[in-house]
């Protein structure tokens, strides 16, 4: 996968495959056919079948989460899993002072102080309207709901650019991490609103970007996967930043 094309054309037939793809009957000629049918219609040559087949199985059998809750995807049933999830907020009015301040105004986790330099570089003009974004995959496990992000990112031809901490620093410098507040946000909404009793820390269970070039089952969740659980305060900060109904 190191080899495999980069842009955006790789990243969208990677994305249309995990999509349409049986997680539960991955190692079929089912999966091999769905491969080369988003081979052939992004324009892929068809060598590269082997590649992306291996990497499918590595991505759903390699644990996510903890060693005392390992979590597998191709465990995951039909009925367990969202894909492509819409989500949309309504603004009234949002700046990007007002965002820098809730942002730096609540415990950010494994970030820390490390991004408050970051956010400071947050510019944009006063927007109002409608947010809108997509959600790759939202799942169930043991009672409670994950998120997660497929990315194709190159990174480096050798597996020590996908460690744990190569990949907190590109999240930073990407603002992966803006993106998946934004989309944590959006599934706390969601689950509010269909669970009876919803609580955040007791119902969700946190977010996963999976970079899909640097899955390693040998090096288990230490490759490729990174994770956070975003605070409940933050959270509900932003949450409340945005308005329930349109402007």
């Amino acid at each position: 996968m190191f080899e495999f094309p980069r842009g955006v054309r790789a990243g969208n037939v990677l994305h249309e495959i995990f999509e349409r793809l049986d997680f539960s009957n991955a190692e079929s000629e089912q999966t091999r056919e769905l491969i080369r049918e988003e081979l052939r219609e992004h324009g892929f040559d068809l060598g590269w079948e082997e590649t992306v087949n291996r990497m499918i199985q590595d991505v759903l059998s390699t644990p996510l989460g903890t060693p005392e809750n390992p979590i597998y995807l191709n465990q995951l049933s039909g009925g367990n899993r969202l894909r492509e999830i819409e989500f949309a907020f309504p603004l009234e009015r949002l700046t990007a002072r007002h965002l820098k301040q809730i942002l730096k105004s609540h415990s950010m986790g494994k970030f820390a102080v490390d991004l408050v330099e970051k956010i400071e570089q947050l510019e944009f003009s006063t927007i109002r309207g409608w947010l809108r974004g997509f959600i790759d995959l939202v799942f169930q496990w043991n009672g409670r709901f994950y998120l997660l992000d497929w990315k194709s990112n190159y990174l480096g031809e050798r597996i020590e650019a996908y460690r744990t901490s190569a990949l907190t620093e590109v999240i930073q410098e990407n603002f992966y991490f803006l993106q998946y507040y934004l989309y944590t946000v959006a599934l706390h909404r969601y689950l509010r609103l269909r669970i009876p009793e919803y609580q955040y820390q007791s119902h969700f269970g946190g977010v996963f970007y999976v970079f899909l070039r640097g899955i390693d089952p040998g090096r288990g969740g230490k490759s490729g996967i990174f994770q956070d659980i975003p605070g409940e305060i933050l959270i509900k900060a932003l949450d409340d930043h945005f308005p329930e109904n349109a402007p």
